[in-house]
């Protein structure tokens, strides 16, 4: 469907802003998953369990619309696999165990310093052409993430660190899925590539679940249940095929920008259902990020 250039980016964008507010209701609905008892490798598994059947039902839909589907070859399966790996299931699981430790605000902050790393692992590519001026904008996001942090609050008093170092991680491996993903999303087409690799999550965070405590285990009740459903439906499966759509329409820079509106929903959300205080050094730190992303878009590294 195309659309006049107004009103193209106006969808685009409102696309990616709803995804990531639907993104950030991630975190508030884990924190209470946790406390409901649930444990990370649970709840993910719990919330693939019912996100799978839709990404595998819409990469079949589009594998039968195409008239002629190119097929995959063996290496095409194998890079297939590792962003699932990397993107949904390593990135997915560093962040739910971090965010043990951190305020749901912290995280979604923390996270999308990812557009750094994207242009970091950029630089290191065949026919990369690095440039000193990208350091500026790097400072800067990462001076933001520290300025959050720099009063404590929102963070887990003994372990609150190293549950920050691990959601940094998380954001490491999820740019590492997204320079990959765009380098075979043409190939593969977006819906095929997406719902691939979540199967792919989806199947290796159920072996995970079934060697540590067997599918008996996945048995809950129905508080537990409903909101595993909302979790799947809401802020899995929505928020990736609106994130996907609004790039087509505006381009992953512009995306990239526009995501930035998570971190505040997150820290909002926070607010209203826990009463979470939200600091000014937050705010600042907020704003330093969104600043160096925007900086960080005026760059084409590769």
């Amino acid at each position: 469907m195309s659309y006049p250039v107004p009103t193209r980016y106006l969808a685009g964008f409102s696309a990616v802003v709803l995804s990531s507010v639907l993104f950030a209701c991630k975190g508030p609905l884990i924190k209470i998953a946790y406390e409901l008892g649930l444990d990370p490798v649970t709840v993910m598994a719990g919330r693939l369990l019912f996100a799978m059947p839709i990404f595998l039902v819409v990469a079949l839909v589009q594998l039968f619309r195409r008239t002629h589907p190119s097929p995959l070859g063996v290496r095409d399966w194998v890079v297939v696999s590792l962003l699932g790996f990397t993107g949904y299931y390593l990135a997915s699981y560093l962040d739910l165990v971090g965010l043990q430790y951190v305020s749901a605000g912290l995280e979604r902050l923390i996270l999308y310093s990812y557009p750094a790393f994207v242009v970091v692992i950029g630089l290191f590519l065949p026919g990369a052409k690095p440039s000193l001026g990208i350091l500026g904008p790097l400072a800067l996001s990462y001076g933001g993430i520290a300025l959050a942090f720099a009063d404590g609050a929102g963070i887990h008093p003994e372990k609150g660190y190293f549950g920050a170092t691990l959601i940094l991680l998380s954001a490491f491996s999820y740019a590492v899925y997204l320079v990959g993903y765009g380098r075979y999303v043409v190939k593969i087409g977006a819906s095929r590539l997406a719902g691939y690799a979540m199967l792919v999550s989806g199947g290796t965070f159920l072996g995970h679940f079934c060697l540590d405590r067997g599918m008996d285990s996945l048995r809950f009740t129905p508080e537990i249940l409903l909101l595993l459903l909302v979790l799947a439906f809401f802020s899995t499966v929505i928020p990736v095929y609106l994130f996907g759509y609004g790039v087509r329409l505006i381009g992953s820079t512009r995306a990239s920008i526009a995501s930035c509106s998570s971190p505040l929903a997150a820290f909002l959300m926070g607010w209203l259902l826990w009463g979470d205080t939200i600091r000014v050094t937050q705010l600042a730190g907020m704003a330093l990020v969104a600043m160096g992303i925007v900086w960080l878009g005026r760059f084409r590294v590769g």
